[in-house]
């Protein structure tokens, strides 16, 4: 976060609200969420500044995400909602199927599966009509995982089973490790 202030400060402006996505799969494993949103919160100030909507979109996205993460769902979803509604208004499909995609992971978080379930469908249609396979695959995998929450075993394995044939086409590894965890957590509970 000090980095993508310090950069900004300096007149980097492109620079201060890319960092904070290029470090954003690092914070995320790590548990370091808080900085994850300071970081986010210091790089959507100059994305507003500057002007650049897609930015804001992925920004807001990313705070979503963050705050989901410790605990913070009504600030989560305000920031998943604001960054709908940019994509919506660039046309973007692709950033809409991805804040779907949060929008399920915070719902997941609120032991809420059925609302989590609403939104991985929107995704996946999205990246369907986008020929995204990736995105489809990811997708499959959540919609097994939430199914197994909601109890319906039969059709979480359904959807996990589809996601590992996916990403073994498409010789994803680590899709296929995250499919196969959610296919056994899936069996596990039958």
């Amino acid at each position: 976060a000090r980095a993508a202030c310090a950069i900004a400060l300096a007149g980097f402006d492109r620079h201060a609200w890319q960092l904070p996505r290029a470090v954003m799969p690092f914070l995320d494993r790590r548990g370091y969420w808080h900085e994850w949103a300071e970081s986010s919160r210091a790089a959507l100030a100059v994305a507003q500044r500057i002007g650049d909507q897609a930015a804001q979109a992925m920004l807001h996205n990313q705070l979503g995400r963050a705050y989901g993460l410790f605990g913070a769902h009504d600030t989560a979803h305000q920031h998943q909602r604001e960054a709908l509604a940019l994509w919506e208004q660039l046309g973007d499909r692709a950033g809409q199927a991805y804040t779907h995609h949060g929008i399920g992971h915070v719902y997941s978080q609120q032991s809420q599966p059925a609302e989590a379930i609403e939104h991985e469908w929107e995704a996946l249609r999205l990246y369907s009509e986008l020929g995204d396979r990736y995105g489809q695959a990811n997708t499959l995998n959540e919609l097994g995982w939430f199914y197994t929450a909601l109890g319906d075993t039969a059709e979480a394995i359904t959807w996990a089973q589809r996601s590992v044939d996916l990403n073994t086409e498409l010789g994803n590894p680590f899709g296929q490790a995250q499919s196969l965890d959610t296919l056994g957590y899936a069996h596990q509970a039958t």
